[in-house]
């Protein structure tokens, strides 16, 4: 997907009528196999970034993931770029997919809206 500068806020204008990220890979962890998280991910480098993640990495990365509001997540989205719709439309598929990494890790969720 290509994108491209519209005004001098640098705002982008994203090409529409294509899934969403929200709709994309909506099953992103699919569980363990010998100890390292399975994820549905499929794209550019699944190979380099998506195999070989241990449940133990997975823990820790949830201790701190788990901690972001979906409200702080919007946030961040706006400040970068993004429209409304589209901020909490992503904020939430992000909070969903923390909480699938959390879930087969076993790390306690505090999600928070």
């Amino acid at each position: 997907m290509r994108y491209r500068q519209v005004n001098r806020e640098h705002r982008v204008e994203r090409p529409r009528g294509r899934a969403g990220f929200e709709a994309q890979t909506p099953a992103f962890v699919t569980g363990v196999v010998d100890g390292c998280v399975n994820f549905g991910y499929v794209g550019q480098r699944t190979s380099e970034i998506a195999r070989g993640i241990s449940v133990e990495d997975a823990r820790w990365f949830c201790r701190y993931a788990c901690r972001l509001t979906e409200s702080a997540l919007r946030d961040a989205l706006l400040a970068s770029g993004a429209i409304d719709d589209e901020a909490v439309r992503f904020a939430r598929a992000i909070v969903g997919r923390i909480a699938q990494l959390s879930n087969v890790c076993g790390a306690t969720l505090s999600l928070a809206g």
